[in-house]
């Protein structure tokens, strides 16, 4: 299977439960992560900063070469990110006063996708 290929199957992504997030008596909330992104969030998570949404672009470049891949924080973790050396995303024009979109660290290698457990 390649990238482009798993577009919201969830074939390419490990669901997680979010560390910040508490719905109620051992009830968190279970999220999709893709593959790809996964070590990159859980470091973010690890500093403090709570993500909205992250997506590795599935390889999607835009016309003038950049990646669709982003990842997306609350207003109040916009410092921070950029204190991490996070650049602004600036083809994907999506930040209003909910969130900021940034471009992630991660080099991907998009192509095959194998999660290790294909026979799902």
């Amino acid at each position: 299977m390649f990238c482009k290929d798993c577009i919201s199957t969830g074939k390419c992504e490990y669901s997680i439960y979010l560390p910040f997030l508490y719905t109620g008596e051992n009830e968190y909330k279970l999220v999709g992560i893709d593959k790809c992104l996964l070590p990159e969030i859980l470091k973010i998570w690890e500093a403090g900063i709570k993500t909205e949404w992250c997506c590795c672009g599935h390889a999607h470049i835009t016309d003038n070469g950049n990646s669709l891949a982003a990842i997306a924080v609350s207003k109040g973790y916009k410092n921070k990110m950029i204190n991490l050396g996070y650049k602004q995303h600036k083809e994907l024009f999506l930040s209003d006063n909910y969130y900021t979109i940034f471009v992630p660290k991660t080099i991907f290698k998009y192509g095959e996708v194998d999660k290790g457990f294909n026979y799902i």
